[in-house]
Order: C-alpha cells, then structure tokens, then sequence
C-alpha cells in the first residue's frame, strides 16, 4: 500500500514539476485524431492548405474541417497557437 502512495505521490511530483502551459498544451493535443495531428504537422512545416490536400489526396475542404476541428478541440486561439502547442507537446514526448 505504501509503495502504491510512493509511486503516485512521485508521478504526480514529475506531472506537477512540468510548467503549466506545457501539460495543458500536452491534454490538449493528446484530445486530437491522428488525422488532424497529421494535418497540423503538416502546418507546422510550412505546407499550405492546397499542398496538404494534394499530399493527403482528400480536398482543400477537408483540410480546412480538420484544422478548424483541431483547433476548436484544443480551445485554441487560431490555427498557430494550436500548431505552437502541438510542438511543444511533441518536443517533450
């Protein structure tokens, strides 16, 4: 029982020693599909929503859906605060 305390008391120390903005930014991107993670990656290199769609073979349409999603599900500000997030969280995974 004591080793079970220990062990999440020390989980909690390593969750809570991380700044805030990066665990939230972490929960956040953890709520997307791999699709949109996919889209927003794509984001981050610099593709724009025609090149994205031409790499994915789906439409500019579906592009703007996914990003759109992706950025409503991470309570983002717009289409760079979410791909910002995106890579911190993946620069810390």
């Amino acid at each position: 029982m004591l080793d079970t305390v220990s062990d999440s008391w020390h989980r909690n120390a390593e969750f809570k020693a991380r700044p805030a903005g990066v665990v939230l930014a972490e929960e956040r991107v953890s709520l997307l599909t791999e699709r949109q993670k996919d889209v927003m990656r794509m984001l981050a290199e610099g593709m724009i929503n025609k090149q994205i769609a031409h790499r994915l073979d789906i439409s500019v349409a579906t592009v703007k859906t996914h990003i759109a999603s992706a950025v409503r599900r991470m309570k983002a500000k717009n289409r760079i605060h979410a791909v910002a997030m995106l890579i911190r969280a993946e620069s810390l995974a």
